[in-house]
C-alpha cells in the first residue's frame, strides 16, 4: 500500500516516512513518488553490498548536508525492504514472527561478527536485548574507540546509543581498567604470591617505579581495553620499568624482580576478570535495572 500525504510528516515541505525517520540517522533514502526514509547506514551496509560499498566513497569534511539517495523504487517497496533490514518491534514483533528475533539474537552470540561488534552491541542495546548486548561489549574490549586516530570508524556508532547503553560500555571498560591496576598497587605493598625472583624473608621494595607501573598499566588500557599489552614483550621491555628489573636483594645480592614472574600475575589475574566476565559474574554489576 502506498503511503499517503496524511501518514507522512510533511515538515519544512520535506516528507518523511513515519516508520523511518530517525532523529540520528544518517543517511536519507528517497523514493520515486517522494517519500524521505531518515536511516542508519552502519545498519544498510551490513544487509547490502550495495550500500557497503556506497559508504566506502570518501565524504567532504565537515559536509552535513547530505542530499537524499534517491532508489528508484515507490515507498512502499523501500518500506518493505527497511521491515526486513531492522528486526525492530515495527517488523518482525509486529507481525508476530519471532523465529526471526531469535534468529537475529542467536546470530548476535557467536564469533563471526567480531570485527563489528560495537555495531552489534547498538543494534542489541536498542533493542532491549540485554544478553546479546552484554556479549558483543565484551568483543568491543579490544577496540580504541577513545582515540582520535579512530573517531570515524567508531563515532558515527557510538552517536547513535542512548546514554544507558554508552554508559554500560565504558563501564566495562572501567571496571577491567580498576582491576588491573590495583594489581599494580598490591604488588608495591609485597602482597602478591611469586612476586619475589629471591627466596629472602621480610623482602620490601620502596621504589617509585611501583607508580610508575601503575600509571603505565592504566595509560595503556585507555588504547587497549582487552588488556592485550600485557601479553608483549614490548611493554615490560619499555624503559619507563628498567629500574625494576635492576633492583637487588640486598642479603643475597640476587635480582629481586623478574619481568616475567610480574607478566604471569597480570595474565594471570586478566585472565581470571575475562573467565568471571564470561560467566556473566559481572553481568548484573554492568546491566542491572537501575532502581
Amino acid at each position: 500500500m502506498e503511503v499517503t500525504d496524511s501518514d507522512v510528516d510533511q515538515s519544512h515541505q520535506t516528507k518523511y516516512h513515519p516508520s523511518y525517520n530517525s532523529p540520528d540517522g544518517d543517511i536519507t533514502l528517497l523514493s520515486d513518488d517522494g517519500v524521505n526514509f531518515r536511516v542508519h547506514s552502519f545498519i544498510l551496509s551490513k544487509a547490502s553490498k550495495f550500500f557497503r560499498e556506497m559508504m566506502k566513497i570518501p565524504q567532504p569534511k565537515g559536509d552535513t548536508n547530505v542530499d537524499p539517495l534517491p532508489m528508484g523504487e515507490s515507498s512502499a517497496v523501500i518500506k518493505a525492504m527497511l521491515d526486513i533490514i531492522y528486526p525492530a518491534d515495527d517488523a518482525a514483533d509486529r507481525f508476530d514472527m519471532g523465529r526471526v528475533n531469535h534468529y537475529v539474537r542467536l546470530r548476535l552470540q557467536t564469533d563471526i561478527f567480531n570485527d563489528r561488534a560495537l555495531e552489534y552491541y547498538a543494534l542489541a542495546s536498542a533493542y532491549g536485548w540485554d544478553e546479546e548486548a552484554y556479549i558483543q561489549s565484551l568483543k568491543t574490549l579490544s577496540f580504541n574507540i577513545s582515540s582520535h586516530a579512530y573517531a570515524s570508524i567508531y563515532e558515527p556508532i557510538l552517536k547513535v546509543l542512548d546514554s544507558a547503553a554508552l554508559y554500560h560500555l565504558f563501564k566495562l571498560r572501567w571496571q577491567l581498567k580498576s582491576r588491573i591496576v590495583q594489581v599494580a598497587r598490591d604488588l608495591e605493598a609485597g602482597d602478591v604470591g611469586g612476586m619475589w625472583e629471591c627466596a629472602c624473608d621480610g623482602q620490601v621494595l620502596e621504589a617509585m617505579e611501583w607508580k610508575v607501573l601503575a600509571s603505565y598499566v592504566s595509560e595503556e588500557f585507555d588504547g587497549f581495553a582487552n588488556g592485550s599489552f600485557l601479553r608483549m614483550s614490548e611493554f615490560w621491555n619499555d624503559e619507563r620499568l628498567l629500574k625494576l628489573w635492576e633492583y637487588k636483594c640486598p642479603d643475597c645480592n640476587s635480582p629481586w624482580l623478574k619481568k616475567e614472574n610480574l607478566q604471569k600475575i597480570f595474565i594471570h589475574e586478566l585472565d581470571n576478570a575475562f573467565n568471571a566476565a564470561r560467566r556473566n559474574r559481572f553481568k548484573e554489576l554492568i546491566f542491572r535495572q537501575e532502581e
